[in-house]
């Protein structure tokens, strides 16, 4: 717009100026080497503009090719990118309907030109182990490179694919980072629960239950029965690394709660059992039997090594408690120790009637042979083995 405002001042300008110079007419003399052009003033003021309307008409046409050409190759990028993004939808939709090769062909091949190809490398990875090629799979995998430091999604995904100790090693180290700032997100709890888990990183997981118990979804129960497993894997991980000592003083720091758990009373007492703090687990054992029984405190005390069981078979008479079927065993594993085995048999008897059980079972064929009563211990020792 301004050079046509400047174009038409130019030509006012001339109208004007024109009649004037050609009454007083001037000349203009252009040398260039042994080459002259001599003109009217007037002559070259008409050059000029038309040298103006020449450049000017000649830049608005390259500027309109290169509009063209810019447009053409605008359009064949957005074209690539528009097929990406429906073969890369045509491809989840092959996922969903589990069609892993289609979704690994349309994945794969959009993952070029999609907005995050790495997330398009990771379901591709997903599909080619699904369709059992975890050489493709594998070279999916190496494709997403370190994406996840930037998308939690991506991170989360290549943690649900790690199959092996070092993939699940890297992405639980993407994980971490992410739990950092996004403590209360239960699908990231979910999956370090999982990952710690899969690398019986069970301290790490421990540490890690209060946030489960308040953010996750993760069901109570699942919860609980996971805490005595990780617990008693790392009981026995202490024992045999450490030893009795450590492993008690560890058990001493606990939450008076936690240790107020049979189930995970029992874990410690196996690792301490056997690792040569029998003795010890037996003395916190006891008491917690008298109190609250339960079957996998009552499998411990069968194996446990008891000192003065005769003082306890008195103890454990008056003061036990627990429904009829857990105090008859409990008085009955405590005079097998106490080697009172026709005492031991009438209570385990009794329990057995009650509730059928191995324990019970492998006890009371324990008193049934050491007071040389062999047809019937053999028999209570089938019984045993049918129950394990």
């Amino acid at each position: 717009m301004i050079r046509v405002i400047i174009l038409l001042i130019a030509a006012a300008a001339a109208m004007v100026f024109g009649p004037v110079a050609s009454g007083n007419k001037g000349y203009v003399l252009i040398a260039l080497g042994e080459t002259t052009v001599e003109m009217t003033v007037v002559s070259f003021v008409i050059s000029l503009i038309g040298v103006f309307v020449v450049i000017f008409v000649t830049e608005w046409l390259v500027k309109k090719i290169l509009r063209i050409t810019n447009q053409s190759v605008l359009w064949l990028s957005n074209r690539k990118q528009r097929l990406a993004l429906k073969h890369t939808a045509d491809g989840l939709v092959a996922v969903a309907a589990q069609d892993w090769k289609s979704a690994e062909r349309l994945l794969a091949k959009s993952a070029e030109h999609s907005h995050s190809p790495e997330l398009n490398y990771l379901v591709a990875a997903e599909a080619a182990k699904r369709l059992g090629n975890d050489k493709r799979s594998q070279k999916y995998f190496a494709q997403v490179g370190d994406a996840g430091r930037n998308s939690l999604a991506i991170a989360m995904t290549k943690a649900r694919l790690a199959d092996n100790p070092q993939s699940q090693r890297e992405a639980l180290g993407l994980l971490e980072q992410w739990h950092r700032h996004n403590p209360k997100n239960a699908s990231l709890l979910t999956q370090l629960s999982e990952l710690y888990q899969a690398l019986e990183m069970w301290l790490e997981w421990l540490q890690l239950l209060p946030e489960l118990k308040k953010y996750s979804q993760l069901p109570a129960a699942q919860l609980a029965q996971t805490e005595v497993s990780a617990y008693g894997h790392y009981f026995e991980l202490l024992a045999s690394q450490k030893g009795v000592e450590p492993t008690i003083s560890y058990w001493q720091s606990l939450a008076k709660q936690t240790q107020q758990n049979g189930d995970i009373l029992a874990g410690f007492s196996r690792a301490m059992r056997r690792h040569g703090g029998g003795p010890q687990a037996a003395d916190l054992v006891y008491p917690a039997l008298l109190k609250t029984p339960t079957q996998t405190l009552l499998d411990e005390w069968l194996q446990l090594p008891v000192a003065e069981p005769e003082q306890k078979l008195q103890e454990v008479k008056k003061r036990a408690k627990g429904d009829e079927a857990m105090r008859a065993s409990l008085i009955g594993i405590t005079a097998l120790h106490a080697r009172y085995f026709d005492e031991a048999s009438d209570h385990l008897k009794k329990a057995l009637r009650q509730l059928s059980n191995r324990r019970d079972y492998l006890a009371l064929a324990s008193a049934l042979e050491q007071n040389g009563n062999y047809s019937s211990a053999i028999e209570a020792y089938r019984k045993a083995v049918t129950l394990s």
